[in-house]
Parts: C-alpha cells; sequence; structure tokens
C-alpha cells in the first residue's frame, strides 16, 4: 500500500498561497532500537498548520551525511495533530546518528538517534 498527498491549489496552476503558510512544529522521538530491526522515530506535527514536505537526513556526530541511509518514507506532509513512525538503516548501524528534518513550513530541527 502507498500514500499519495497532494497540494491543490484554490486557483490552478497557483500555488503562491503557499509562500504565506504559518510556520509548523514538529516533534520528533527516537525509538528504542531492538536487535536486528532498523531505527526509528516518530514524528509529530505539534501546530495547527500542516508541515509539508519533511525531509530527513541522517548526520554522524561531525555533520557528514551517512550514506546511503536507506528510509521507509521521505519528504511528507503531516496534517495537524498527526504522527506517523518512520524507519531508517544505516551502513554502520550507527546508533548515534544525527537525524535532521527540514520542510518547507518547517524550522531545521535535530534530534540525537540513541
Amino acid at each position: 500500500m502507498s500514500r499519495n498527498d497532494y497540494v491543490i491549489p484554490a486557483e490552478e496552476d497557483n500555488l503562491r498561497q503557499l509562500n504565506n503558510l504559518p510556520s509548523a512544529h514538529i516533534k520528533l522521538v527516537q525509538k528504542p532500537a531492538r536487535q536486528g530491526q532498523p531505527a526509528a522515530i516518530v514524528v509529530s506535527n505539534t501546530s495547527e498548520t500542516p508541515a509539508l514536505m519533511l525531509h530527513f537526513v541522517a548526520r554522524r556526530g561531525d555533520g557528514t551525511r551517512i550514506l546511503p541511509t536507506y528510509w521507509s518514507d521521505n519528504y511528507i506532509h503531516l496534517m495537524p495533530g498527526e504522527e506517523r513512525t518512520l524507519t531508517y538503516i544505516t551502513p554502520d548501524d550507527d546508533s548515534h546518528a544525527m537525524i535532521e528534518v527540514r520542510g518547507f513550513n518547517v524550522p531545521l530541527d535535530e534530534i540525537i538517534a540513541r
């Protein structure tokens, strides 16, 4: 099963209203990794506005990206109050990865994966 989210403008071919979208605030919680299972994070939209185009990156402690990182999903939208669990696999099974999330209307946020 797949999930596809679309942004449909009020006026055809006019997405400029998205530039006025208020900032959304998200919460990230690391789920404990179990042996043989991928690491996971729970992403929640705690604001009253949709969080659009959330993109996740795993980084080492020195800030370099961990590549490749395989995510269960990426570039997601979260509606107000919505919560999603994402899993990820890094080549080093890096249990100290820093997870960076950016979004169209979401300020940069980070958590330390433990």
